[in-house]
């Protein structure tokens, strides 16, 4: 697909079944409960240095500074401290090369000559040849600290296939990319729209900056957990999920029928027959009274 030259060969909808079920598997590993209980704190760490350069008072792209702190984040979490902290502003940069060569003539023809796609070829190349250093680093120095072992380039590195056989650099880099592209977006746009429709909400806001000092009434320097996040801030746990229902990231969703599909809908008998596309739209669907 139009994402290829984005991951790279054999990776995710470019790879085998078996191969591609390994993958999203070991994604999965990296996404549980409680790998995310242990990014909290890096979480933390990065918004409270990141809101610290913001000063008392002044103007700011919320979108752009909300982009800004996501990198930040998914850098501690997915690649680990050693990248975080030496090789951050390269794959930063790197990234938005990669971004930036996605494009509407991508979808169509992704490896058309043009300037966007150039660089972001050029930006993945290097981008392996960055991340393949890094692994051969930490392989021949298993004994120095690279990092607290959390970060899911730790768990990528350890892959094998159902056939034995080990991923490759190239691989763990595309892995990499490919989760990058599906938490930046997201992730940004979700924490946008929830941050404008608060501060939009003069009584919203009142009410969840009260929620937030009950929780940490004993303790205004308490260290923000897990638990805190989703159980303990409920308004402002559901603020998100209803920005989410109002203005979701993926506003189309097309899934490709491998074979006919019978559906019944409003008392309706429906056949999807086989080699269909079926495109649904989130941002229509979340609206339907």
């Amino acid at each position: 697909g139009f994402m290829k030259p984005v991951f790279g060969p054999g990776i995710v909808y470019d790879a085998s079944k078996k191969n591609r079920q390994v993958q999203f598997q070991s994604m999965a590993n990296g996404l549980r409960t409680a790998r995310l209980k242990g990014y909290t704190a890096k979480i933390e760490r990065e918004t409270r240095q990141y809101f610290e350069t913001w000063g008392d008072s002044g103007e700011l792209d919320l979108f752009h500074a909300l982009s800004e702190l996501t990198i930040l984040t998914s850098s501690r979490c997915l690649h680990g401290d050693d990248v975080r902290e030496n090789l951050f502003k390269e794959v930063s940069e790197l990234y938005h090369d990669l971004d930036q060569g996605l494009t509407p003539l991508t979808v169509f023809f992704p490896n058309a000559p043009t300037a966007a796609h150039k660089k972001r070829n050029a930006a993945r190349a290097k981008m392996v040849d960055l991340f393949a250093k890094v692994i051969k680093n930490r392989r021949d120095n298993p004994n120095v600290k690279h990092s607290d072992g959390t970060d899911i380039l730790s768990i990528f590195m350890d892959v094998k296939y159902k056939d034995g056989s080990a991923i490759t650099d190239e691989q763990v880099t595309g892995l990499l990319i490919a989760l990058l592209f599906a938490g930046q977006h997201t992730s940004c746009i979700t924490s946008t729209w929830t941050s404008l429709f608060i501060l939009n909400n003069p009584e919203i806001t009142k009410r969840i900056v009260q929620e937030q000092n009950g929780v940490f009434d004993s303790d205004p320097d308490a260290a923000v957990d897990y638990k805190m996040v989703n159980e303990e801030m409920p308004l402002l746990h559901n603020s998100m999920k209803e920005a989410l229902r109002l203005c979701p990231p993926l506003i189309l969703l097309i899934r490709y029928a491998l074979k006919e599909v019978k559906v019944k809908a409003a008392g309706k008998d429906y056949t999807i027959p086989k080699g269909d596309m079926v495109l649904i739209s989130p941002s229509v669907g979340m609206r339907i009274p």
